[in-house]
């Protein structure tokens, strides 16, 4: 068996058979996935401002260890996809083992409280725990003889450690002229706060069970006006997005902003509201007369509403 490394160094191992994984060692690493699982799945519910506090804090230390444990660390971003990252990888990896790490927003943020940046550049080099910038500075270093080996045999720099205070996240006031994640309200939403999507869920469980509880009662009119009301509502949810375009969406917003949760896409959950929209407008467009007895032939199941509270049920719980 071979493995090639990241610099391209090909190592060559003798092929072993592999040992068979313990019941024991099998459960424990069950368990500590469930337990990982529910943990974050508790986490989405708690205070999204505080939640994002404890993330930078948790990144932070991060760092502060990934500084400490390396003589030379290196803070790059993820992917490979930028070529100063790759170019600095590259100068530094004939010089001794580097510790390399990515870097996302909670990092960045741990970062630029480290260096005393507004926005540290990418790659951020460390020697010896101190900060020597980007590619531009390692390139000026190494051009200096023995510069670097100096650095490398001098005295390791104290860090100041993690100061909770300047990392913490301000509380986000409400906005419903907002897009998760920033983008402007007035386009097409592409993204959307988890616990927001669990809202709107339960408001469609709410409306779907009311719609049965109707159409039970011959109630056909009022199902048909709430059926009607649905399926516009699920149209802009679609084509917009939660806040501002949908009633149910903006009120959603409301009542879970201060846990909103994370931001993710909202792609999957459109898709689940075309499949409702078209469930509903049927219902909603075709019937005629509308709210008549003579109605009662198309509007007399309740498959597609027991559909949709199902299926809402589902997605306010797990959110998948």
């Amino acid at each position: 068996m071979c493995i090639r490394d990241r610099y391209g160094d090909v190592t060559r191992f003798p092929m072993e058979a592999p040992e068979p994984a313990s019941c024991s060692g099998r459960c424990s690493s069950a368990g500590r996935y469930v337990k990982k699982s529910i943990t974050e799945y508790l986490q989405e519910f708690k205070n999204t401002d505080d939640t994002a506090t404890e993330a930078r804090i948790n990144a932070a230390q991060a760092v502060d260890q990934h500084v400490t444990a390396h003589a030379i660390a290196l803070f790059v971003l993820p992917g490979e996809v930028s070529e100063e990252c790759l170019a600095a990888r590259s100068l530094l990896s004939p010089h001794g083992a580097v510790g390399e790490m990515d870097v996302f927003d909670h990092e960045q943020a741990a970062l630029d409280l480290l260096t005393g940046s507004m926005s540290t550049h990418l790659p951020a080099i460390f020697i010896q725990g101190q900060y020597i910038g980007g590619l531009a500075a390692l390139q000026q270093l190494l051009a200096e003889p023995g510069a670097l080996g100096t650095k490398l045999s001098g005295e390791r720099m104290e860090l100041p450690g993690v100061d909770a205070a300047a990392l913490a996240v301000k509380r986000q006031p409400l906005q419903l002229l907002h897009q998760a994640g920033g983008k402007p309200f007035y386009c097409f939403h592409l993204y959307i706060y988890g616990n927001v999507v669990r809202m709107i869920s339960v408001f469609h469980v709410t409306f779907a069970t009311i719609c049965c509880i109707l159409i039970a009662k011959d109630e056909y009119k009022a199902a048909q006006v709430l059926a009607t009301y649905l399926f516009f509502d699920c149209l802009l949810l679609l084509v917009g997005g939660a806040s501002p375009w949908s009633t149910i969406g903006t009120l959603s917003t409301v009542l879970v902003w201060p846990r909103r949760g994370p931001v993710i896409t909202a792609l999957p959950y459109k898709v689940i509201f075309l499949f409702y929209a078209v469930l509903l407008g049927r219902l909603a467009m075709k019937t005629k007369p509308f709210g008549s007895k003579d109605a009662s032939d198309e509007f007399n199941g309740q498959s597609e509403f027991v559909t949709i509270a199902i299926n809402s049920t589902l997605l306010s719980v797990l959110r998948f």
